[in-house]
């Protein structure tokens, strides 16, 4: 039996042609096939880098070939002579690419393609850095409203202040400059005021407008960190003392142009906390009890520069700090010209309401007693008595408050009397200390919302505006209440040696 089917199994193999079974072993290429030699360069469309690691689907006869891109981007594969070749195209991060290609019209060529960048997964650096020769222009505008007290009876300023800087960056230590100029083109401060309340049982209204100059407007600073410690000195002058007190105070970069950004990348919808904002104009303030936080919503386009679109929301409140002496001195100096004008004001018209009210009363001994003031203001405020008692129509105290006001001016009243000045000035000051003692400008929870569009290129926001607002109410919910709105605008770029 067994003889039998060995025989028979000889027989079966002999009766078949093995040359049927060719599926089963490689086909031998003919001596005259020709072949295409297709080359491609991935690059990334956002920044025209090499894309490696991405993986590149030949199709045509049967199954797919993968390849993959070296570090250049680039991958090759040699196919028979054919008509065209079906590519597909794929990276983690990027949209898929399909393409056709025609080799009888793109013979033996290296091929370029773009791949788009899928937003969703790609991460952005937000902290680029900055190089020797960046010429910083920038122009930031703070306004700030604050009002106290009730409907009636209150105090409301508005204060706008332009900064516009270039700064040149000398010398790179590590990731930030170490050695800079600072340019300052203009600083200028601008502040409108409304008081109104009721002063000796009239309601009077009064308003003013000041202007101040920083103390280093149209200046140039040196600024220099040797063995980890910032100076700073003016370049070709010789500082007064205001500007001396600034420039001896402890500082760093990180007080005036370090921003609050994430040292990682960040994908699109990725948020982070901020710990400081706004740079200069809120330098050395330590938040407390903060939610502040930073989002990115969008990668789009500033002003021809691709940027982040970076949306801050949140509320915090001030901790202790040191104030920045230059803007505060500023501020300080626009306060006392307020309240001593108004207080100069104030003490005028309430002398020309008394004169009215004697006037009125026929009390001709106050008006003697204008003689040791003055004698032509004794002699125009006579002249107004006797003209009130001899009409014989009686006028009333309104209309002699009227002919009192059209005759009787401010330098009748102060004359050349220094002292009295000075002595206005110091009860402006004290009301104004008054107020921060009792916390009307110790501002405590901001809510705050705004954007910034972030350069993807260099280490600046292009533009930043931000919403900061606070109030503070007493105990009737009115009266005594401090509410103060703040906005922050930035514009900036760099001139960049490339």
């Amino acid at each position: 039996m067994f003889l039998i089917l060995f025989l028979l199994g000889l027989s079966i193999i002999g009766a078949l042609d093995l040359g049927q079974f060719a599926v089963n072993r490689p086909e031998k290429a003919s001596p005259t096939t020709e072949y295409y030699e297709v080359r491609f360069i991935i690059l990334s469309k956002v920044d025209n880098e090499p894309i490696n690691k991405a993986e590149v689907q030949f199709i045509f006869d049967g199954a797919p070939e993968p390849r993959f891109t070296n570090d250049d981007g680039y991958v090759g594969i040699d196919i028979p002579k054919r008509n065209d070749i079906d590519v597909v195209i794929k990276r983690k991060g990027f949209k898929d690419l399909s393409r056709r290609i025609n080799l009888e019209v793109d013979p033996d060529r290296t091929i370029i393609y773009y791949l788009e960048p899928n937003e969703k997964e790609l991460s952005y650096n937000l902290n680029t850095n900055y190089k020797e020769g960046d010429l910083i222009k920038s122009t930031i505008t703070e306004h700030t409203q604050s009002r106290w007290g009730d409907k009636k009876d209150y105090t409301s300023l508005n204060e706008t202040r332009t900064l516009q800087t270039e700064v040149l960056i000398l010398e790179i230590e590590g990731a930030e400059p170490s050695k800079f100029i600072e340019k300052t083109l203009l600083d200028q401060t601008l502040l409108s005021s409304e008081l109104v309340g009721q002063y000796q049982n009239v309601y009077r209204t009064y308003n003013y407008n000041f202007a101040e100059k920083g103390i280093f407007d149209s200046t140039s600073i040196l600024c220099e960190k040797q063995k980890g410690v910032w100076s700073r000195k003016l370049i070709n002058v010789t500082p007064n003392t205001e500007q001396a007190k600034e420039l001896n105070r402890s500082w760093n970069w990180a007080d005036d142009y370090q921003y609050s950004y994430p040292n990682y990348r960040v994908k699109l919808g990725d948020s982070w906390d901020v710990f400081r904002y706004g740079g200069g104009l809120l330098e050395n303030i330590a938040l407390k009890n903060s939610s502040l936080q930073a989002r990115l919503i969008e990668i789009t386009e500033y002003e021809g520069e691709k940027s982040a679109k970076v949306a801050v929301k949140g509320t915090f409140e001030l901790g202790t700090f040191i104030p920045n002496y230059d803007i505060y001195q500023t501020k300080i100096k626009l306060i006392n010209k307020t309240f001593t004008a108004f207080f100069k004001d104030l003490a005028f018209d309430i002398f020309l309401d008394t004169i009215a009210d004697s006037i009125h009363n026929g009390d001709f001994q106050f008006i003697l007693s204008l003689k040791e003031r003055s004698e032509q203001l004794y002699k125009k405020v006579a002249d107004i008595y006797s003209i009130v008692h001899k009409n014989p129509q009686k006028l009333t105290l309104a209309e002699i408050r009227k002919k009192v006001a059209n005759s009787v001016i401010p330098s009748d009243f102060w004359g050349s009397d220094e002292k009295l000045l000075e002595s206005l000035e110091s009860e402006a000051a004290s009301y104004f200390q008054d107020l921060q003692d009792q916390g009307h400008f110790a501002e405590g929870k901001f809510d705050v919302e705004g954007e910034v569009y972030r350069s993807l290129d260099t280490p600046i926001d292009l533009y930043s505006k931000t919403y900061f607002s606070s109030t503070i109410r007493s105990a009737d919910e009115i009266s005594d209440g401090v509410i103060t709105e703040f906005t922050l605008t930035q514009r900036a770029y760099i001139n960049r040696r490339e």
